[in-house]
């Protein structure tokens, strides 16, 4: 048997849902009726292509501004950052293709629909005019309560479902260095007091630190390659960011990037997300979030500074090259083009064999090395010294050479690279003039 209390309460929240459905009733009663259905992009009449400007306000949704700049989104506020371009277009296609069934009466009560306090609102913006939409309520059948720049109406929930089912932290620019691209102005990356700085000059990429020479270009390629392609992993705060608590106040790393315009941005990686995994935490400097990485995807970022590196001894060009000195010991060597042919000035212009001439050119200017090392100049394992001069009779550049126990080479241009080569690679050198190895 069910009790008189029970019965009593049922009733009671019957009548109660009785009354709801009164009043949602009331509130549209004299809503037009036969209004053919259209979409907000007829009834403002505005190409979503002009829209310059979107504020999204309410409890579902960060208050932000949003500002296209060119073909791209921007936030403004609360904080700057970059937006998926794809993202926000499909926004505000969703809200111009929102379906318009019916208009509520003038009378009709905005607190029982949810327009009092709207759940969201979204104002659009072409030059000084704004069209603003206020999203109330959700009713049956894929419909909902909405106010159209101050009248309401019955519309569909596809704006509902965008703002408030989703995530629009999601629609942010998920790339943590779009401006990494050969046209950047400098890359820097420091683990602890370990750095590698390179920078652009007149159009050519250079290593600053920890040497100053000059850059494997197929490494440099893949390197921008990478960073154009990193992304953000999973949120882990949204505002205020303890740096102190995520290991961000002092990183264990960093990588920075200066584009082209000269904006620069750097990913701080901070702390291990959680014992017992490799994840860390990592934000870009400056702005208010912070999300985990992936150990992978880190380190991928940070390649050696051996790796970047010129392989190659020397960057002369053969054909520019019009002398060739080379100093072994006590023994000395003076080549000099003439024509298309080589001549030893030490006997008199006699003729040397090309071949061997263009071996050890083509050692010295266009080999890789089979490994690379950032050291100092091995001076007791020195062997020859190989200088190259141009038509102007002023040294190009000149190669020191040095040798191995294991019979290996090792040369140098006094950049503090040292690359070293095979054996067998010396005997581009040694077919010229005796060398003790």
């Amino acid at each position: 048997m069910i009790s008189t209390r029970v019965l009593l309460v049922l009733a009671l929240v019957a009548m109660a849902a009785l009354g709801a459905d009164l009043a949602l009733r009331t509130a549209q009663r004299g809503a037009a009726t036969g209004v053919a259905t259209t979409v907000l992009a007829s009834r403002w009449n505005i190409d979503p292509q002009q829209v310059s400007q979107i504020r999204l306000t309410g409890a579902g949704v960060q208050a932000s501004l949003l500002h296209r700049q060119g073909g791209e989104w921007q936030q403004v506020e609360p904080f700057v950052c970059g937006m998926n371009r794809d993202a926000i277009d499909r926004l505000v296609e969703v809200v111009l293709d929102l379906p318009i069934h019916d208009v509520l009466a003038a009378d009709a009560a905005p607190g029982p629909l949810g327009l009092a306090a709207p759940s969201a609102t979204i104002e659009l913006q072409i030059d000084t005019t704004s069209y603003v939409l206020h999203l109330g309520r959700r009713s049956v059948g894929g419909r909902a309560y909405l106010a159209v720049d101050g009248e309401g109406v019955i519309g569909g929930q596809e704006v509902h479902r965008l703002l408030l089912d989703g995530d629009p932290r999601s629609w942010r620019d998920a790339r943590l260095f779009p401006g990494a691209d050969v046209e950047a102005q400098r890359l820097v990356r420091a683990i602890g007091d370990d750095r590698v700085v390179l920078a652009r000059v007149e159009g050519t990429w250079r290593m600053e630190e920890p040497v100053r020479g000059r850059v494997n270009e197929d490494a440099l390629d893949e390197w921008i390659l990478r960073l154009a392609s990193s992304r953000a992993g999973a949120l882990v705060v949204d505002g205020e960011v303890d740096l102190d608590l995520l290991g961000l106040s002092d990183p264990a790393a960093t990588v920075k990037v200066v584009d082209n315009a000269g904006e620069t941005r750097t990913l701080l990686i901070g702390g291990r997300a959680r014992a017992g995994l490799t994840d860390r935490f990592a934000m870009i400097e400056g702005r208010p979030w912070a999300f985990r990485m992936a150990w992978d995807d880190v380190t991928r970022l940070f390649p050696l500074p051996e790796a970047l590196a010129d392989p190659v001894a020397s960057a002369a060009a053969a054909s520019d090259v019009k002398r060739i000195r080379i100093s072994a010991g006590d023994r000395s060597l003076v080549l000099r083009r003439d024509l298309d042919r080589w001549v030893d000035d030490d006997r008199g212009g006699a003729i040397v064999p090309r071949a061997q001439v263009d071996a050890l050119l083509q050692w010295l200017l266009a080999t890789p090395s089979t490994s690379v090392l950032i050291s100092p100049w091995p001076r007791d394992r020195a062997l020859a010294i190989v200088t190259l001069e141009g038509y102007d009779g002023r040294p190009m550049d000149s190669v020191r050479i040095a040798g191995e126990d294991d019979g290996s080479w090792v040369l140098e241009n006094g950049d503090g690279v040292l690359r070293r080569h095979a054996p067998e690679a010396g005997e581009a050198l040694t077919g010229l003039i005796t060398i003790d190895h």
